[in-house]
């Protein structure tokens, strides 16, 4: 539920402008660097969510003393983010910081689907207090 309060503050932020003032105001970017940051936010606007679930997930597994999962879910992360950076750059050479942004979200998708599948296949999640 906080993951969903926080994407929705930055996609009002950033829809609304206030991103835009805090880049110039507080942070005193130049306005030709403004721009293309709106788009990066809005991309990076989608990261609470999987993050919060691949960490509940990977507190799971940690629970079970299933590490080589989060491992996995780890190396898929970083899979996932070269091969988006490769395929962006063949395809999209001047899409810029977009680029990472794009890789960082994909990354954190394919980590929480890792650590997800692994907590599936446990059947059951552990009790509290277990």
């Amino acid at each position: 539920m906080l993951a969903l309060v926080v994407t929705a503050l930055m996609l009002v932020l950033t829809l609304s402008g206030g991103a835009t003032w805090f880049l110039r105001n507080v942070l005193g970017a130049k306005e030709e660097l403004i721009g293309p940051s709106i788009g990066v936010l809005l991309v990076l606007a989608a990261l609470p969510v999987p993050y919060v679930v691949a960490e509940l997930n990977m507190g799971r597994l940690l629970r079970c003393g299933l590490t080589t999962f989060i491992g996995l879910a780890k190396g898929a992360n970083v899979l996932a983010m070269a091969l988006v950076v490769w395929v962006m750059n063949a395809t999209a050479p001047g899409a810029g910081a977009m680029v990472g942004a794009v890789a960082t979200v994909a990354g954190a998708i394919a980590e929480m689907a890792a650590v997800s599948l692994a907590v599936r296949q446990l059947g059951s999640s552990p009790a509290a207090g277990d």
